[in-house]
């Protein structure tokens, strides 16, 4: 063999089949799956009768009027507002690897959901994933074509058909398939050897054949494997170049090519991925795997105040986070450490967080943890990156030092006292209690404290012009609740804010208004009465701040404003055509709303919960204290009513093994941190 041709085969391979797909494609596998054979009574030939999880809330007939192609389409009428589905009878028999097309024609009357997907089962006929290679119907529309790429998983030997439903409506049917398109095997890259990039610290090796990444800590010979890439997901060439690998991943679902570069810092422990590429992303994208766990590891996620989990620890359930709300994890990034190797470790730093998410679940019984990459719009947009830092000691604390020092390079760290600097009145909220009261005489209830030697009193129950002057001069930091998010159809029994209902309502991607928080209250005959209010755009939002903040303030001299939602609801995409937003759109107008508030009107601000970006515009978080999937059931209603504490909140909330105090350690003279209310 020439050295060229040596030296082309170690540093880059090429598939030869464009796209993969070698095998001719199959016939649908699916019975009777435009409905046209009609059976003896509720069954139909090739389907399994309606399953409710309400039983009798449904029913399906042949419906002859309203057909996509044929004569007949499948008609589901339901009338509970829990799941339903409808299944093939039987059982396609697959192998790992196959790719097949998944699609069903879907007409809807109503704003509930309709998905197509694939009950996923092993040799033993177990199931794997119950709604695998899904694609989802929203929201009320006509005849509409619903289809996916799947690539069959590991173990997986047989796959069934169905259409699953949530919610009440009529839901129409028709032409569904399941046709196999080729195999992953002809998308495999074989014959080239490892590609590996080193510097002092780490050494850095991607095997294209199966994606699978190894980072060696050439400190402590500690090494980090990550597993193979998943079913869908194939390198189509990869080589090292300039001393980086670049590779070309190739996502079958979504037939979508990603430039991914693998870059090792120069005097460092961190290697950085980048990942570009044109395209639909319809659903979030695992172009990056994670790295193996093994018992005796914990993973390390800042959820609220922070977290540790055990990755043995069967009693943690999985979870999906975003990156881009206080209800996911507050700062973008994670970590995994032994306790046995003291303080060995590795965190992910996620750089382009306002469209991702992070998936904890179990592989092999052991928790994990990856990223995945969301659309903007449906589409990539833009690189997405990431960086793995690797850590010889010092564990948590030592990765809440490194990101402590990233954020004050990317501008998000500002201390109390530089804000104390730009407004006098930040130095009342140091050691306050956060007090919140609805049912007791405003001033005497300050005054009360003030004699009992409560010094420090941040006052959030707001009062007359004349209460809180006189609260602030106790010494205390009167403020009242503010929201800009929420709003109510207009003429609501409460008379709740209606303002910009319903032109300001943010849409989803179907094209219905998002849905925000229910009031609940009760009705005059002792029914409760919901009232379902609606998502205001954040630009919109601004600017009805702008106005109505300094409107507020020239009537009562409040020095401090809660403005709830903010920064614990997700930064949103909103296809309203009058005012169009993505989610990095929407974080700069919530954050310019918190900068307006604090900046310009100099109010001592809070929000709830708490996300990274707006520690540089706020005082105080409420909520951060708490760990959101673990307070008690409802806590943000009913407030003057004790409840019971759950086995959840003594274990995880106030138990002391799971709890860490990463935001701390990172922003801790930066924001003050309280509970959430409810708690």
């Amino acid at each position: 063999m020439n050295m060229l041709v040596r030296a082309m085969l170690s540093s880059t391979l090429l598939l030869v089949a464009a796209g993969g797909l070698l095998a001719a494609p199959g016939g649908n596998t699916l019975q009777n799956s435009g409905f046209e054979e009609a059976g003896s009574g509720a069954a139909l030939p090739g389907w399994e009768p309606l399953w409710m999880r309400q039983p009798g809330m449904g029913s399906v007939t042949l419906d002859s009027a309203v057909h996509h192609e044929g004569s007949n389409s499948l008609r589901v009428v339901h009338r509970g507002d829990k799941d339903w589905s409808v299944a093939q009878a039987k059982l396609v028999p697959v192998k790992p690897g196959d790719i097949y097309r998944i699609s069903a024609w879907i007409r809807s009357d109503s704003e509930g959901e309709a998905e197509i997907g694939v009950v996923t089962r092993d040799a033993a006929s177990q199931p794997i994933d119950w709604s695998y290679g899904r694609e989802a119907s929203l929201g009320k529309h006509d005849w509409r074509l619903f289809t996916r790429r799947m690539v069959i998983p590991q173990h997986c030997t047989a796959v069934g058909f169905r259409v699953i439903g949530n919610g009440p409506g009529s839901f129409w049917i028709d032409d569904a398939s399941l046709v196999k398109e080729g195999t992953m095997l002809n998308a495999q890259a074989g014959a080239v050897g490892p590609l590996t990039l080193q510097n002092r610290f780490l050494s850095a090796t991607l095997t294209p054949s199966d994606g699978l990444l190894t980072v060696t800590d050439r400190r402590n010979h500690r090494t980090w494997k990550q597993l193979p890439l998943a079913a869908e997901l194939a390198i189509r060439s990869a080589r090292l170049e300039n001393g980086q690998i670049h590779a070309v991943v190739w996502d079958v679902s979504d037939d979508l090519d990603l430039k991914a570069t693998f870059s090792l810092a120069p005097s460092a422990p961190e290697l950085s991925v980048e990942l570009a590429g044109e395209g639909a992303l319809r659903s979030p994208g695992i172009f990056v795997q994670p790295f193996a766990t093994a018992a005796g590891q914990d993973i390390i996620l800042p959820l609220n105040e922070g977290i540790r989990y055990p990755v043995d620890d069967a009693s943690i359930y999985p979870m999906d986070l975003v990156t881009y709300g206080g209800h996911g994890i507050c700062m973008p990034w994670y970590g995994q450490v032994d306790r046995a190797a003291p303080g060995a470790g590795m965190m992910t730093l996620i750089h382009t967080p306002d469209d991702a998410r992070v998936d904890m679940r179990r592989d092999e019984g052991l928790l994990t943890v990856r990223p995945l990459w969301e659309g903007t719009k449906g589409h990539i947009a833009y690189p997405r990156k990431l960086s793995y830092l690797f850590f010889d000691r010092g564990g948590y604390v030592a990765m809440a030092k490194r990101y402590r020092t990233y954020a004050k390079a990317s501008g998000l760290f500002k201390t109390l006292e530089q804000k104390r600097r730009e407004n006098p009145n930040v130095e009342r909220i140091y050691g306050a209690a956060n007090i919140w009261n609805w049912d007791m005489a405003k001033l005497p209830l300050c005054e009360e404290m003030k004699a009992l030697g409560m010094e420090h009193i941040l006052w959030s129950g707001s009062g007359s012009p004349s209460e809180i002057a006189a609260i602030a001069k106790l010494g205390f930091l009167p403020g009242r609740y503010d929201i800009f998010q929420d709003v109510y159809p207009t003429g609501n029994p409460r008379g709740m804010m209606s303002a910009g209902w319903p032109e300001d309502l943010v849409w989803e991607a179907n094209g219905q208004w998002m849905h925000g928080w229910e009031d609940r209250e009760p009705g005059p005959d002792g029914k409760e009465v919901v009232i379902v209010g609606g998502v205001i755009n954040s630009e919109r939002g601004l600017a009805r701040a702008r106005k109505t903040i300094p409107e507020d303030l020239a009537k009562t001299p409040l020095l401090a404003r809660f403005i709830d939602t903010t920064t614990a609801s997700p930064f949103r995409e909103d296809y309203n055509p009058a005012h169009p937003l993505t989610r990095a759109q929407d974080r700069h107008f919530k954050m310019e709303l918190l900068k307006y508030t604090s900046g310009e009107e100099k109010q001592v601000l809070g929000t709830e919960t708490g996300i990274d970006p707006s520690v540089p515009f706020v005082h105080y978080y409420e909520g951060m204290m708490s760990l959101g999937p673990y307070r008690l059931p409802d806590a943000g209603r009913n407030m003057d009513r004790l409840e019971e504490p759950t086995p959840e909140l003594l274990k995880f909330q106030v138990g002391p093994v799971y709890r860490i105090p990463l935001w701390e350690l990172v922003y801790h003279e930066c924001v003050v941190s309280y509970w959430y209310w409810g708690d």
